[in-house]
């Protein structure tokens, strides 16, 4: 009775939660560091506890790709940032740069409907694909994204700008070994 109850209590609170996914605002920038800040305490409890420590992307970075249109908010009913997608273009490929979701409003599908607006948005461009890099073993990294359609890159596939992606990881500190690049292909 009591997991019915859950059930749908979960159904009733998703129900009454409106989510929109449109493109960012430059006024917004400064909220998504602290998606971001928060989406990265995730990682508190796992091997990869020093995410929580990296910085957020730079205001810079960010100003720079929300004026190409290449980032994506989730907003909730009262059209408040709650997550976000933010992509580079590197040839005829787009590269999720960062995904990140509130924890509060984690499991709802938000990251699925981002990486779907993306992809959209990659197919209608012209683009071949988008790529990312991620974690192999987290739950909510490399196996979310296999459930996407993602997969595996195969060395020969890895272009330049990609290596130049792993290079810069590294630098900051990630354990490139337990990180994959991952591609989704049209």
């Amino acid at each position: 009775m009591l997991l019915l109850f859950v059930k749908i209590y979960r159904w009733f609170t998703l129900m009454n939660e409106t989510y929109q996914i449109r493109l960012a605002q430059e006024n917004e920038l400064h909220q998504l560091n602290t998606i971001e800040e928060a989406a990265s305490k995730l990682f508190a409890n796992t091997k990869f506890a020093l995410e929580v420590d990296q910085d957020t992307l730079s205001i810079d970075l960010l100003r720079e790709q929300q004026a190409k249109n290449l980032v994506w908010v989730a907003v909730d009913d009262g059209d408040n940032p709650v997550g976000f997608a933010m992509v580079m273009v590197m040839g005829d490929l787009i590269h999720l740069h960062e995904l990140s979701v509130a924890p509060e409003h984690g499991r709802k599908g938000l990251g699925t409907r981002l990486i779907k607006t993306i992809t959209q948005f990659a197919k209608i461009s012209g683009f071949t694909g988008v790529t990312l890099s991620t974690f192999q073993d987290i739950p909510w990294n490399a196996p979310f994204y296999k459930k996407l359609g993602f997969r595996a890159m195969k060395e020969e596939e890895i272009g330049i700008n990609l290596h130049n992606i792993r290079t810069k990881e590294a630098q900051n500190g990630l354990p490139i070994s337990e990180r994959i690049l991952m591609i989704l292909t049209f």
